[in-house]
């Protein structure tokens, strides 16, 4: 991964070099450009010094064989082989300050929207081959994404119980009342309006009205999980610092 993104960093500091020459090199704003992508490329080649040290957090298919997988430091992969192969896609995101990028989701209908550090939110309608910034309803880390039923529609999450839907695949947000304020992990929805979510502290939070309304719950342990998954509607398989636990959609223990 760190070999790939430096072949690229250094692909396009040759592309602005030229751009550069041939305008004579008076470009104030190809100057800035060309500086920028030169950090970048140090940037690189330090991570590249330190060996594979940074973690891919989340990924997601679209085919059998077109995935993506999101990582620290604004790790975006593209494989179009069932992840045989993959390649450096991180240049198609508007993201130089290199954010963390914690979740990746196909949402019904097809859109794709990643969340990450910072309150960064990207969407793609052209199957992840160029990415729109979002204008974020949150300035604090986002930590998933819960694609819902209804076309284009999906929750986001993170810090201190920072809840978010949207109906329109990211172009506007709505707030929703989480009913706690520990951070949110991961979340699941039963197929149908039944929506879970987990995260620090021993926190879950369910809706039964497709993610308008959340009621709390905390756990005896007050230990952390990170991600759940329906296996009926009425029980859910839990992940965390207690390993794999069968509750309740709220939470509680069966």
């Amino acid at each position: 991964a760190n070999q790939s993104i430096i072949e690229q960093a250094e692909a396009y500091i040759a592309e602005l070099e030229f751009e550069l020459d041939e305008s004579g090199g008076s470009d104030e704003d190809l100057e800035y450009e060309l500086e920028d992508a030169q950090y970048a490329l140090e940037d690189a080649e330090l991570d590249a010094e330190i060996g594979a040290s940074k973690p891919f957090l989340d990924v997601a298919f679209l085919t059998d064989t077109h995935g993506f997988a999101v990582g620290a430091y604004g790790f975006l992969f593209e494989t179009t082989d069932g992840g045989r192969t993959w390649e450096n896609a991180g240049d198609r995101l508007d993201n130089l300050d290199r954010f963390h990028l914690n979740a990746i989701k196909v949402l019904e209908g097809g859109n794709l929207i990643i969340a990450g550090e910072a309150g960064v939110l990207f969407t793609s309608s052209d199957k992840g081959q160029s990415w729109d910034t979002v204008n974020s309803p949150y300035e604090g880390s986002f930590f998933g994404v819960l694609p819902l039923k209804d076309k284009n529609s999906a929750l986001v999450f993170g810090l201190r119980g920072n809840l978010f839907k949207t109906v329109n695949a990211g172009r506007s947000w709505s707030k929703v009342d989480s009913g706690t304020e520990s951070s949110l992990m991961g979340g699941a929805l039963d197929g149908n309006k039944q929506i879970s979510i987990t995260g620090n502290a021993g926190t879950v939070i369910v809706s039964n009205d497709g993610g308008e309304t959340f009621s709390s719950y905390s756990r005896a342990d007050r230990l952390g999980h990170t991600a759940m998954v329906y296996i009926t509607r009425d029980r859910l398989a839990l992940v965390g610092e207690s390993g794999v636990e069968l509750v309740s959609p709220s939470g509680k223990n069966l």
